[in-house]
């Protein structure tokens, strides 16, 4: 059964899914749909949800990263995503990344790199939660207010791995197979606020040497990319 990914480039959960696809060694394919609204190729193939990625499996439709890892857990249960004993505080760090990280680091994120974002990227996220369209100033003021949420929780992540392990939940997973696969969404600059990724084809050689390669160009509508091996 085909495996195809609808995704935009800089969705770090599409990375999510793209990095568990390429530490599968699966082949998948690859459709770009836009990063806001309107989603013409994909609202009608999911019922009207909206939200990055979604993963396609014959006519079964995978709306969630979290499901998304299952299925691929489920098709192929080696190498694993959940190593004997950690699947539990895998789900948990999973939780707390994506709930409690996830909202004021999208904030101060996106408020310090409005330069480089889509411009209708925050009135389309706005719209979709029912709240007036943000200003500028509106957005960097929420980066501002935001950043010590961030700061202490990234503090959390470093005291962490203080002990010298790889991984949060300890080892069992092949440090190897992910090395290729780490190149962030977020690079920080010792004098700066962190710069996002966007747009362009070199946003996929992160997937290299983990089977998972794209071709150089992005597709549009329902054109489809193979690619052998492998938010809003």
């Amino acid at each position: 059964m085909e495996l195809i990914l609808h995704h935009y480039d800089f969705s770090n959960y599409a990375e999510k899914a793209r990095l568990a696809l390429g530490y599968k060694g699966f082949t998948w394919h690859s459709v770009i749909i836009p990063p806001t609204a309107p989603k013409p190729d994909l609202t009608p193939l999911t019922g009207g949800y909206r939200r990055t990625p979604v993963l396609q499996v014959g006519a079964d439709i995978y709306c969630d990263t979290r499901r998304i890892m299952q299925e691929l857990e489920r098709q192929r249960p080696e190498p694993t995503f959940y190593p004997a004993g950690l699947e539990t505080t895998a789900n948990m760090i999973a939780y707390w990344a994506e709930n409690q990280l996830f909202r004021p680091m999208s904030l101060y994120v996106s408020g310090s790199n409005l330069d480089v974002l889509p411009d209708n990227l925050q009135a389309d996220r706005s719209r979709m939660r029912g709240m007036p369209e943000p200003s500028p100033e509106t957005v960097r003021r929420a980066a501002k207010r935001s950043a010590p949420a961030v700061r202490v929780q990234i503090d959390w992540v470093e005291a962490l791995f203080a002990d010298g392990r790889d991984w949060a939940a300890g080892g069992g997973c092949d440090r190897r197979r992910f090395r290729a696969l780490s190149r962030a969404l977020v690079s920080h600059s010792a004098d700066g606020p962190p710069r996002v990724r966007t747009g362009g084809p070199s946003s996929h050689s992160s997937l290299d040497g983990a089977g998972s390669r794209f071709r150089s160009r992005h597709a549009t509508g329902n054109e489809i990319l193979s690619s052998p091996g492998s938010c809003g």
